[in-house]
């Protein structure tokens, strides 16, 4: 898990380590003072196969393909962006809604390709870095077709 923010105070970094921590997240990378030049390759590093955050997130889909929900602002990429609810239960379950939408979206994005070059060339083409490749359908190395 990669947590990144702008802010120069490092506060963010101090709440979430010792939380991170006790949840048992001790390879999550809190980032204070970034870029999204940094955030990238963090995010290439840790594998990410989801990003959250505004629309400067964007670049993160074009050149990794790790796919953004849009949380936050600005969302200037986006017609209603404004209009999205983010807090209260409401706003947690829209959030948690549009997560499982994206996930759900990119998976099946390559699904056809993945299962036609499983059952006609017995192999499938990698995800690239940084796209959850461990989760995706593959042959395994000597597995015979069926």
């Amino acid at each position: 898990m990669v947590t990144a923010t702008g802010g120069k105070s490092g506060k963010l970094a101090g709440l979430l380590k010792a939380r991170l921590n006790e949840a048992g997240c001790s390879n999550a990378q809190v980032l204070c003072e970034t870029d999204f030049s940094r955030i990238r390759e963090k995010s290439r590093e840790m594998e990410a196969n989801i990003a959250i955050g505004h629309s400067g997130g964007r670049y993160l889909t074009e050149w990794e393909g790790i796919p953004l929900v849009r949380y936050g602002f600005p969302i200037h990429d986006r017609v209603g962006g404004q209009r999205l609810l983010s807090v209260g239960y409401a706003g947690t379950a829209m959030l948690l809604d549009r997560i499982t939408n994206t996930l759900l979206e990119n998976k099946y994005k390559n699904y056809r390709r993945n299962i036609y070059q499983q059952f006609y060339y017995g192999t499938i083409k990698p995800a690239g870095k940084g796209r959850g490749e461990k989760n995706e359908l593959r042959l395994q190395p000597g597995a015979k077709r069926v």
